[in-house]
């Protein structure tokens, strides 16, 4: 069996419907017939979280300047019909922000189901800091390439891909 390394834009790919979600979906679909074996740094979910949370408050905050000034723009009489518009934008965020969360949810269950997690321990944190520096990576990216390096030492998979 092959042993699919993955990170989190593999899952914010799913969970977000963006350009590569087809070919995850497939990537997912292979795990879930026992084809494929996905293999995935716990950190790699955390960062979901932070990806997700960043969204909403991103989201959250546009909502509040939109409003902010619609209200403003209540007072006069000559944009009444475009400040619909504005509210029905407002409320396509809320409900964008909901189907986010929702569907980060779902990808997360299927995940969990069928992948190994590799966990964080000081061990991974303390090589990732080398690989930091060496490789001069970000920091999140020197803790998945880390975790998945480990593995392989530990694991010695015979058929393996990233």
């Amino acid at each position: 069996m092959i042993c699919t390394y993955l990170e989190s834009n593999f899952i914010l790919e799913l969970a977000f419907a963006q350009e590569q979600n087809e070919s995850c979906k497939a990537i997912l679909a292979l795990a879930e017939s026992g084809t494929i074996k996905l293999v995935l740094s716990a950190f790699s979910f955390g960062e979901c979280f932070e990806t997700l949370g960043r969204r909403i408050k991103e989201k959250n905050v546009l909502q509040k300047q939109i409003n902010t000034q619609t209200k403003q723009l209540e007072r006069s009489q000559n944009y009444k019909r475009e400040l619909q518009q504005l509210e029905d934008f407002t409320s396509l965020l809320v409900r964008i922000n909901e189907e986010d969360q929702n569907r980060l949810d779902s990808i997360l269950s299927r995940m969990i189901g069928v992948s190994e997690i590799i966990p964080l321990d000081k061990d991974v944190v303390q090589v990732a800091n080398l690989y930091r520096k060496q490789f001069k990576l970000e920091a999140q990216d020197s803790i998945v390439f880390a975790s998945i390096i480990s593995h392989l030492k530990s694991s010695k998979p015979s058929k393996r891909c990233f």
